[in-house]
């Protein structure tokens, strides 16, 4: 036999504690009673709860509807509190405050309200839980009295009306309660956000049958529009004729009446209320009258009371419209700027400086390419898929935004910012190098991408923009590389912003020089082409070299405005080195930008035609990442550079592992020019895994008939290993320099000498 369970130890209070208790009783009892409607006595209640068991956050639920709340700063987390509520405890992530711990606390006689409390450091202890029971109890009593005191007044009026009169205000006391009570659940769902089109017909609905089943039509103006009205929802039996309806609410609409509106025709009447967004007359909510009672004042307070209904439901969905649009770019439905921003400074609060937050700068690779040959439709539609990508390559506190053009940013908040980041970036580049599909054509874009974190001492702006400052750097390291901000790269940047600037100025491209490096066979060492290199003769500065401020040429026109005269000069001044070495070629890099420009092959028949030029003498260096591009577009692309005479180049080849060769077989290109990557792989510890790639290579532009140049050779053990492997032609440091027109002249001119002799 099991024993008789225990009785509780009798709890004695001292006379003072009694003192205590009936006092803070009946402090608690005037506050809630003196409020004179639910609202007040929510936020009345609340307000005690924090202050009795000093909680961080308290707020009253009514389904998921929030009645009152203080703590949160702003609009308190629902779906975390709803959470607590099915569990009856959990935690709820609070701005300012991070993770705070919260329990539920069912509201006694008031079925589904529910208040929740939660600490963002004390623990919720046996106390402070019994002193919540008993304040939830008092505001259940609170409420409960409350509609008791309603429901008295009416009734005092038994002994001093008679019989009709009382049932007429019986009925008009329930009517008002139900729309009161119908007013407080759409209230509910407007707040909640309910779709709008059920919200509407739900609306009409209900003030049919408030209305003792008269029909009842919601009529909305075209957007586009104003006076082309349409039915929207409608309600009752026999229908409202549509005409009438739209007759009663083009005179809100319109303007003609200001109030409600009755209009007759021969069928019968119709009275209509104006239903508003933000003041503006949009469309009406229309009762039938034909062959009923006039409205009497409750129907006129129903059919007002639900066109504010629909007022309140369309002017909220208006302005959640109007919120998204100021806080999403429409075309990738990402957070813009300004929004992401704000998530890093709420996040850099929240962290408190413990530099658990990163920002990426992720800037897409060959995207200007798309803009330019395939137009902008569908360079939008790529930005759209890059977009959808990104947020998939996200982890679920993550937040990605599109900053502008083709640049993305994501914020990260870990314990390991920069480890995470790392990874991140990388699952990105892999996500973003794979092909869109855009209109039935296959196109490529990569990504570059700088990772800045948190130091605790810099605002959003500032976090963004070193991301951005090392995003340059990783640019220069090559397709889908991620670099980390180091406080280095500012001045880098100074420099970089300073070059922009210079780059604005009149006539700059005239500053724009070539120097020549030579390309060599391998074998005899004989001079059999060179390669125009571009070179910036600053008036400041001295010569800079491309990588200093070739990108920010091209992006700003420079470039674009120099490449005729430039084309002119190379081929102008290999014409006359070819008088004295007939064989020479002259190679000219391309960008994707240049090669997208329609204008292209008529610019290079005419510097052919007026340096007088061979044609097949030209061979114009194509970056091999188009081999991305779609195929058609690609063939095209490079068969009206091949119709002009010159020959191509795929400048590159071999800088990513694994790139298809099958599309070689159906490209007009002339030359392979190996990666110099590649060629410095030779003498790493991947060397033989380089040197099986260089012999693929030189094996498939033997069975295509290509010629091969190795670039980037920089030792003599280069030299020779690119020999043994069969490579006729290289060029590089190692091999010769880039050089003055003078100096090259010079070396054709002892090349020449030497051949005589």
């Amino acid at each position: 036999m099991n024993p008789a369970p225990a009785l509780p130890e009798q709890v004695t209070w001292t006379p003072r504690e009694v003192a205590g208790a009936a006092g803070l009783l009946r402090h608690v009892l005037l506050e809630l009673g003196s409020a004179g409607s639910e609202a007040a006595v929510f936020g009345a209640a609340v307000s005690l709860v924090a202050d009795f068991v000093a909680a961080d956050v308290v707020a009253v639920l009514e389904g998921e509807h929030v009645h009152g709340g203080v703590g949160f700063g702003g609009r308190p987390p629902l779906r975390g509190m709803l959470r607590v509520v099915r569990d009856g405890t959990g935690h709820v992530a609070v701005p300012g405050l991070g993770r705070v711990r919260a329990r539920a606390f069912a509201v006694p006689g008031l079925a589904g309200v529910t208040l929740v409390a939660g600490w963002a450091h004390e623990p919720v202890d046996v106390d402070v839980a019994a002193t919540l029971d008993v304040l939830t109890g008092l505001l259940g009593l609170a409420v409960l009295a409350l509609h008791g005191h309603e429901r008295e007044r009416w009734m005092h009026l038994e002994g001093e009306r008679d019989a009709a009169e009382l049932s007429r205000l019986h009925e008009a006391v329930t009517r008002r309660e139900q729309v009161l009570a119908a007013s407080l659940r759409f209230q509910r769902e407007i707040s909640s956000r309910q779709p709008l089109p059920d919200l509407l017909r739900r609306i009409g609905a209900s003030a049919s049958e408030l209305l003792g089943g008269r029909a009842v039509c919601l009529v909305l103006a075209d957007p586009r529009h104003r006076m082309d009205l349409r039915v929207v929802a409608s309600a009752g039996a026999p229908a409202l004729a549509a005409q009438r309806a739209l007759a009663a609410a083009g005179h809100v609409v319109g303007g003609v009446s200001p109030g409600p509106a009755e209009v007759s025709d021969a069928g019968g009447r119709a009275t209509a209320v104006a239903v508003h967004i933000t003041g503006r007359a949009v469309g009406a909510l229309v009762v039938e009258t034909t062959g009923a009672d006039a409205l009497d004042e409750v129907g006129r307070t129903v059919l007002l009371a639900f066109a504010e209904h629909a007022s309140m439901a369309l002017t909220q969905a208006d302005a959640l419209q109007a919120v998204r649009e100021a806080s999403c770019d429409p075309l990738t439905r990402l957070p813009n700027r300004v929004t992401f921003l704000q998530r890093v400074e709420a996040a850099l609060r929240a962290a408190g400086g413990d530099g658990a937050v990163a920002v990426l700068f992720v800037d897409l690779d060959g995207f200007k390419a798309v803009n330019d040959t395939m137009g902008h439709a569908a360079g939008d539609q790529v930005l759209a898929q890059v977009g959808r990508r990104l947020s998939r390559c996200l982890r679920g506190g993550d937040v990605a935004a599109r900053i502008g053009g083709d640049e993305f940013a994501v914020l990260v908040h870990d314990p390991e910012p920069l480890h995470t980041a790392g990874r991140l970036a990388r699952r990105i580049a892999r996500a973003l190098a794979l092909p869109v599909e855009v209109g039935g054509r296959s196109v490529q874009v990569g990504c570059s991408t700088g990772v800045s974190v948190a130091t605790g001492e810099q605002g959003a702006e500032e976090l963004l923009r070193c991301a951005d400052v090392a995003m340059y750097r990783a640019k220069q390291a090559g397709a889908g590389a991620a670099v980390a901000f180091e406080p280095w790269m500012l001045e880098e940047e100074r420099l970089r912003l300073d070059l922009e600037a210079d780059l604005a100025r009149d006539g700059v491209e005239e500053e724009f020089e070539l120097q020549y490096q030579p390309v060599l066979d391998l074998d005899g060492g004989a001079v059999v082409a060179v390669e125009a290199l571009l070179r910036w003769r600053h008036p400041q500065r001295g010569v800079l070299e491309p990588a200093a401020f070739l990108a920010l040429a091209q992006d700003c026109g420079v470039l674009a405005r120099a490449l005729p005269r430039l084309l002119h000069a190379a081929a102008a001044q290999v014409a006359l080195w070819r008088a004295e070495v007939p064989a020479l070629a002259l190679f000219v890099d391309l960008s994707p930008a240049q090669l997208g420009d329609p204008e292209l092959p008529d610019l290079v028949r005419r510097a052919l035609h007026a340096a007088g030029l061979e044609p097949g003498s030209l061979l114009l260096d194509v970056p091999a990442s188009v081999l991305g591009w779609d195929p058609e577009l690609l063939r095209a692309r490079l068969g009206s550079l091949r119709a002009t005479g010159a020959h191509l180049a795929l400048d590159g080849f071999g800088a990513v592992a694994g790139a298809p060769l099958a599309p070689l077989r159906q490209l007009p290109v002339d030359v392979l020019k190996v990666d110099a990557a590649l060629v410095a792989a030779l003498e790493g510890p991947a060397a033989h895994e380089a040197a099986a790639s260089v012999g693929r290579m030189l094996e498939l532009a033997l069975a295509l008939d290509l010629g091969v140049v190795a670039q980037g050779v920089a030792s003599a053990v280069q030299a020779g290993l690119l020999r043994e492997l069969g490579s006729p032609a290289g060029q590089g440091p190692a091999l010769a320099a880039p050089q003055a027109p003078a100096e090259v002249a010079g070396l054709l001119a002892a090349q020449r000498e030497a051949a005589r002799g």
